[in-house]
Order: C-alpha cells, then sequence, then structure tokens
C-alpha cells in the first residue's frame, strides 16, 4: 500500500499519513508506537504499523464516506453544538463572503509556524480567550 508521511505531531506522537488508496490528499492520525526503549519505532517497523494500520475495510469505508453517505444528515441532527454564555462570543466566526471559518484571537496572535502543531496552539488561544472573557478582560 502506497502513502506519504505529510507531518508530525509531537505533541500526540501521531503522523500525518496520506495513503494513495484514499487519493493521496485525505490526511489520517497515525499512532507512533513506542519501542522497548521508549522511543518512536522507526524503520521496516515503521514502514509495516502505517501499512497495517489502515485496514481493507476502513479504507473502503474511507472510500464511501468520500463518495458521501445518504443519511449523514441524520448524523448532524446528533450534533449538540456548545452554548457559550451571553457574555462569552464563540471563539470562531463564519465570514459569510468567503465561507470560511475566522478565529477571534482577541488581539492575541499566533506565534506557531508548524502548521501540523497548529490545532494545539488553537486550542490554547481559545482556551485562554474563553478565561479572559469570562474573567471581564476583553482586550
Amino acid at each position: 500500500m502506497s502513502y506519504k508521511i505529510r507531518g508530525f505531531n509531537k505533541h500526540l506522537g501521531t503522523i500525518e499519513v496520506a495513503y494513495a488508496a484514499l487519493g493521496g490528499t485525505e490526511h489520517t492520525q497515525v499512532p507512533i508506537p513506542l519501542d522497548a526503549q521508549g522511543l518512536y519505532i522507526i524503520g521496516d517497523a515503521l514502514d509495516t504499523y502505517i501499512q497495517n494500520y489502515a485496514t481493507q475495510g476502513e479504507l473502503q469505508r474511507r472510500i464511501a464516506i468520500q463518495a458521501g453517505i445518504v443519511n449523514e444528515s441524520e448524523i448532524y441532527q446528533l450534533v449538540e453544538p456548545i452554548a457559550y454564555p451571553e457574555n462569552i462570543s464563540a471563539p470562531w466566526t463564519l465570514n459569510t463572503s468567503t465561507g470560511i471559518m475566522e478565529l477571534n484571537t482577541h488581539g492575541q496572535e499566533l506565534h506557531n509556524v508548524n502548521p501540523y502543531d497548529w490545532k494545539v496552539e488553537v486550542r490554547q488561544l481559545i482556551q485562554e480567550v474563553i478565561t479572559d472573557l469570562a474573567n471581564g478582560n476583553s482586550n
């Protein structure tokens, strides 16, 4: 099975793998096992692990999902969005002209330049913004 490793998240100990069977554009988060010495497996051991991580059944499921599942709206109906208190705005807004979700940083800046670690920093920033707003600080 052909694949490319597209990223590494040192905070979670995962790699982002793009499997050719999925078109090479969808990334799968693969946790990297540790060996007996507490080091990440590498070489043939890592290759074998990545090859076996995505089973044929899972790949077929993902291919079907990419094509679209008829009853996905029933799953959306189960989602309960987070409710924010009136004095706290959601940490993101939808830019209706571009259709892109934008992060409300309330004057704080993102400093991480590694695109694969941005989720960790954004989570931390969101928590800081919520805490600031809850404490009455609205920079």
